[in-house]
Formats: structure tokens, sequence, C-alpha cells
């Protein structure tokens, strides 16, 4: 897919009206439309009350994500780095939210803000690993630093927040 101005084109053949993106998990593909387009959004009474954790879920995508779910009645907590981001989040969105600032780099400071979110809301059923960097380094430049870094953000996170949510998900 590739997003033009006011369209989203898969092929010449192809066209969806207004800007929207999707989230897939299991059973579900929620839809977050374009406030100008005339059909309202689609409302999902399964994720009522049910904790959703996204990663980088403070800005940018992960952010549109938050706001998605919240407004499907969605309890859900924010793992990112960017605490002012994080702050404003919970402000706007009010206490569905919770913000938990962390460095996904750090495994274990990401498990202990998975707890965290554990407790407050009860186990994770829906996990949307959203964080993530690329800053587009040439690969005949890039440092061996540079790669762990990148992979421990881009990655590893995934498998550390998926280990950490796994147990409650399959108890459920």
């Amino acid at each position: 897919y590739r997003q033009t101005n006011r369209q989203i084109t898969r092929s010449p053949n192809h066209q969806i009206k207004s800007s929207l993106f999707f989230v897939l998990f299991p059973r579900f593909v929620l839809f977050v439309l374009d406030p100008m387009n005339s059909t309202p959004p689609a409302h999902y009474d399964d994720l009522n009350n049910r904790h959703v954790l996204v990663t980088g879920g403070a800005g940018g995508i992960g952010a549109g994500v938050t706001e998605a779910f919240v407004g499907q009645g969605a309890r859900v907590s924010v793992l990112d780095k960017d605490a002012d981001a994080g702050r404003a989040m919970v402000d706007r969105l009010g206490d569905a939210v919770r913000f938990y600032p962390v460095d996904l780099t750090d495994a274990d400071a990401t498990v202990a803000a998975v707890e965290d979110a554990q407790t407050t809301f009860g186990p994770v059923e829906v996990l949307v690993n959203n964080a993530g960097f690329d800053p587009r380094y040439d690969a005949a430049d890039m440092t061996v630093e540079q790669w762990d870094d990148l992979f421990r953000l881009n990655v590893r996170h995934y498998f550390v927040t998926s280990r950490a949510v796994l147990p409650g998900m399959i108890e459920r």
C-alpha cells in the first residue's frame, strides 16, 4: 500500500477513498477512518474493556492505534520512551490509558513495565508491537554498534514483550 493525499492505492484497479490504517490481531481488523469520511467507523463490542498494550504508542502510528482502541472502549497501556508525548496522551484520552515510560531496548525495564501494566489493567489481551526506528544507514558504513541498537529496538523488544504477555494470554 502507498498513501496518497486522501486515498490509499493498493493497485491501479483498487482504490480506497479516505485515509485509513488497520491493525491486525486475532479475530479483528480495526479500521480508523478519516473524520471527513461520511461513513462512521465500525464499533467492535468485543474490544470493550479489553487490555491492549501498544509499544511506541505515544506518537505517530502508535498514537493513532492507541486512540483507535480507546475509541473502541479498550483500556490501553502505552510503552514508549517519549515521556512528554505519553503524558499528553493520558491528559487527552483520560483514564482508559496508562503510560509507562520505558526504553524498549532494556529488556528488564520492558518486562517490569509490562508487569506494572498487567497489575493495573489485568492480563494483556491484545499486543501491538509498534515501536521501531529506521535511520536508513548505508550498509557499507553501518557499524556493529548501530546494527545492535537497531536490532534491540526493531526486533528484540517484540520477543521480550510477547514473552511477557504470553502466560496471561494462554491462561485466558
